[in-house]
């Protein structure tokens, strides 16, 4: 009975309270990687700008490429108004220019020149309910014989990049542990900054351990080991509800400095025995309220889209992959998200392209502040 009440108040709370919360003390956490050194594995991509500039004097390779043509991609479609200018100040959402597009290959054919590298979100865009989402396959393969440098960005925080790639190739598709970046790779980042290695963590759920191996951190679901931990971060998958929500919360509000990391900042993902679960995120937002209500000011730490520590991390990497400082607005994410794929994308700088094969309608598109530059009915 106490279970089932306490996820009656906290499904009340996702319907009638929940909104996104501001992260508020960004610029005392991730964000202050601004001041390490171009030479550490975690450097900020305007580091590695710098510093690869100073030691590499040339131009990206990708940027002078010829467009992109696709072979046997037929007609071309009618993508009139559908090419934004380099400056974003002049862009503007499809929605003032023209009609959606039938699928993002479509485009890529004749803007192919204006890109230097591609980042794909995955769930909702590459596979759908551990299906293939129809071109996935192709289009994955042409950037690969193409060598056009792109990245998956997914906010599933808990599953490993081996446990992703399992996934995927259970459905027909096909990548390597480097092409994948999850919202977990920000601990990363966030333990070299506050000085967090070898400290204990206990974990809501699951998160795969490789995060805590790279962090440097260690990390328990022993809810007895609680007060021995310097914070907690929240997982996904089952758990017992009741009991560690309460005792997370208990812990939390007797712990002015400890710390709630939310990998995943996802309200709901799409589920396979039920449509929609209940994500990370939420919870997160559903911790943070009860200390608000106590008193206790808390703030999560939230590290995938749509927040900054996710992408600094990505294009760092792919930096690291063209040997060349990327210009943000020659890389376009795709996604079918706009609070996060697309908000994220576009607040980092990043081009946007939204699909209407995951969570997003033509009706909740319509009705949203968030516009993408580019909308298409598929990849």
């Amino acid at each position: 009975m106490a279970h089932a009440g306490l996820a009656a108040i906290l499904l009340s709370w996702l319907v009638f309270g929940c909104r996104f919360s501001v992260f508020g003390r960004r610029r005392d956490n991730v964000a202050t990687v601004e001041n390490r050194t171009p030479t550490t594995r975690c450097a900020t991509v305007a580091q590695a700008k710098r510093a690869t500039k100073a030691e590499n004097q040339f131009p990206c390779p990708i940027a002078s490429c010829d467009p992109w043509l696709l072979r046997g991609a037929g007609a071309a479609p009618d993508c009139t108004g559908l090419s934004p200018c380099t400056s974003r100040q002049n862009r503007t959402s499809y929605v003032s220019t023209s009609r959606i597009i039938p699928s993002f290959t479509d485009w890529l054919v004749h803007h192919r020149n204006e890109l230097d590298a591609i980042v794909f979100d995955v769930d909702g865009v590459l596979m759908k309910a551990r299906r293939p989402v129809p071109g996935s396959a192709e289009l994955v393969q042409r950037l690969r014989t193409d060598h056009v440098p792109f990245r998956l960005l997914t906010n599933d925080g808990c599953h490993s990049p081996q446990e992703k790639i399992e996934l995927l190739r259970e459905c027909g598709l096909e990548f390597t542990e480097d092409e994948i970046v999850s919202s977990s790779h920000g601990m990363v980042e966030l333990a070299e900054e506050r000085s967090w290695q070898d400290h204990m963590f206990f974990v809501m759920g699951y998160v795969a351990s490789c995060y805590g191996d790279e962090a440097g951190i260690q990390m328990t679901t022993d809810v007895d080991s609680l007060p021995r931990c310097t914070g907690v971060i929240v997982g996904e998958k089952s758990f017992d509800w009741e009991a560690v929500i309460n005792a997370v919360f208990n812990y939390l509000i007797t712990h002015a400095d400890a710390s709630l990391i939310v990998p995943n900042p996802d309200e709901y993902f799409a589920g396979r025995s039920q449509p929609f679960h209940i994500a990370s995120g939420a919870i997160g937002r559903f911790l943070r309220q009860l200390c608000h209500t106590h008193g206790h000011r808390l703030e999560p730490i939230y590290l995938g889209k749509p927040y900054e520590p996710i992408f600094l991390h990505n294009h760092y990497q792919l930096e690291q992959e063209l040997r060349c400082a990327l210009e943000r607005d020659r890389v376009v994410i795709i996604g079918d998200s706009l609070a996060s794929d697309i908000k994220g994308g576009r607040d980092f700088g990043y081009r946007t392209a939204l699909v209407l094969t995951g969570i997003t309608t033509e009706a909740m598109l319509a009705d949203s502040d968030v516009q993408p530059e580019l909308v298409c009915r598929t990849i």
